[in-house]
């Protein structure tokens, strides 16, 4: 997909480049695929190659393992993570951790679902999925809850990043949710010409793209321990629109649409009172 960078954008795109660059490669035989952007130098201590390998097998763990036995893992991770000595190495660790979770091989997902019998081809959701076969509809199911995955992972890595007690640089913070989002536009490209592309992808999208706004307005802007620095938000705001395609809203527009969201919420529980009060009534 095409887009149309701005001054901006660009300039920011050099500066998240030049923070990338102050990175190398991993030197150590720790951690296969050692070339995340977010790694300084490997320290060689037995708590780096610990991290290094757990890390090294989360996409093994995403795609194979329970929900419960993917937040368990991931957690005994970021355990490990927070444990570690230097700060920076501790963020850069942690962005590492998305990063190798989003290169999880999700074709892997079709070829797990065995071919299903003429007579068992009619779709099981009617007009949720139209057109899908039951296999089908298994393999979106399966791709939903590695989505889902990601997306929480993606959630607890921004929550360890924006509260610990010296939070990380606002693009950090959000790297996560951005590398998400690249990660589900691919799979976009993948299925672009299978039935599967249906509306679930750019679902997700919408709804990431909208919490990053979200968090960034009444999280990062509002209850930051230091006024966010007008590079660093530059930064986010131009990462946010390279990797959605589109800027991020404004301060008036997202004050705005929570005031509605707010009015509307209050309007609701006004009526679920009064229905409540005329049912007690009722004889």
């Amino acid at each position: 997909m095409n887009y149309s960078f701005t001054p901006t954008i660009l300039i920011a795109s050099v500066c998240f480049s030049a923070y990338e660059a102050e990175s190398t490669p991993c030197e150590t035989n720790g951690m296969a695929g050692c070339e995340g952007a977010y790694v300084t130098k490997c320290t060689d201590t037995k708590e780096a190659r610990e991290i290094e390998k757990a890390i090294a097998k989360v996409p093994e763990m995403m795609f194979s393992q329970t929900n419960q036995r993917k937040k368990s893992y991931v957690a005994s991770v970021c355990e490990k993570i927070s444990k570690f000595p230097r700060v920076q190495m501790r963020n850069r660790y942690y962005l590492l951790l998305m990063e190798s979770a989003c290169k999880v091989n999700l074709a892997k997902i079709g070829e797990l679902v065995p071919p299903e019998k003429k007579e068992e081809s009619k779709s099981r959701l009617g007009l949720q999925i139209v057109g899908l076969s039951r296999r089908e509809e298994k393999i979106v199911f399966l791709l939903d809850d590695a989505y889902r995955s990601l997306d929480w992972l993606a959630s607890e890595i921004w929550e360890k990043l924006s509260f610990a007690r010296i939070p990380a640089s606002g693009l950090e913070q959000f790297e996560p949710f951005f590398k998400l989002i690249e990660k589900l536009k691919a799979e976009g490209e993948r299925l672009r010409d299978s039935p599967l592309s249906s509306d679930l992808i750019r679902n997700h999208v919408e709804e990431i793209s909208e919490r990053v706004e979200r968090l960034y307005f009444s999280v990062y802007l509002r209850y930051s321990r230091n006024s966010p620095d007008p590079q660093d938000r530059a930064l986010v705001e131009a990462r946010f629109e390279q990797v959605v395609g589109r800027p991020m809203c404004s301060s008036e527009k997202y004050e705005a649409e929570l005031r509605e969201r707010m009015e509307n919420d209050e309007k609701k529980q006004r009526e679920k009172t009064m229905r409540r009060k005329k049912q007690g009534e009722q004889p």
